[in-house]
């Protein structure tokens, strides 16, 4: 058993034949990676007049997705979704003096399937 980062368990994958192939190997330890993501950090967040800065903990590789809501439940017609490689972000063409509640996640690419990090915590800013 390895324990990895997110401490999470990997269990290699035992082989029974006693090939010792290169491409075989290679593909043994492949299949026996599991991968999870880290729950998403935010730094913190400031308002401008009519936009959002958010910004985050950078994580290697990986691709942010910000929602941004006028609830606190986060129901699709209120919420707007971003996608974006930055640490920083600005959330444009929002209402002046409104509450907005926000929550980022990490996703990244593995073999064809999109996997998501746990979202954040849930705050809300204020619009000036």
């Amino acid at each position: 058993m390895i324990l990895n980062k997110t401490k999470s368990v990997i269990k290699p994958k035992s082989s029974t034949s006693k090939n010792t192939n290169n491409k075989q190997n290679a593909t043994n330890t492949t299949n026996a990676t599991k991968t999870t993501l880290k729950k998403e950090k935010r730094e913190k967040e400031t308002a401008d007049k009519k936009a959002l800065n958010v910004s985050y903990k950078k994580i290697n590789n990986v691709k942010y997705v910000i929602q941004v809501s006028t609830s606190k439940k986060f129901p699709k017609k209120k919420t707007k979704t971003y996608k974006t490689k930055k640490t920083k972000f600005k959330i444009k063409k929002l209402r002046a003096k409104k509450r907005y509640y926000i929550r980022v996640r990490a996703s990244k690419k593995i073999k064809g399937k999109t996997v998501y990090g746990k979202w954040s915590s849930t705050i809300w800013q204020k619009t000036k």
